[in-house]
């Protein structure tokens, strides 16, 4: 749980918790997921690829030991 609240408190500093979609031909905003906030991180050189790779496996093994 403490590196996901650290992901999502970074995006939430950098300004990436949302995106623009088209829904029935208007602009509309979606927030990201955890996947999509990681993936923006790297796109945006905050994070390299390796971090990037990893981030994703800390949280399933979180999402393990929470459920057994």
């Amino acid at each position: 749980m403490g590196i996901r609240m650290l992901v999502e408190a970074i995006c939430k500093e950098k300004g990436i918790t949302q995106t623009q979609v088209m829904k029935s031909g208007e602009p509309k905003m979606k927030n990201l997921n955890l996947f999509e906030k990681i993936n923006t991180l790297k796109e945006k050189n905050i994070i390299d690829e390796a971090q990037k790779q990893v981030l994703p496996q800390i949280r399933d093994m979180g999402n393990h030991t929470k459920n057994t």
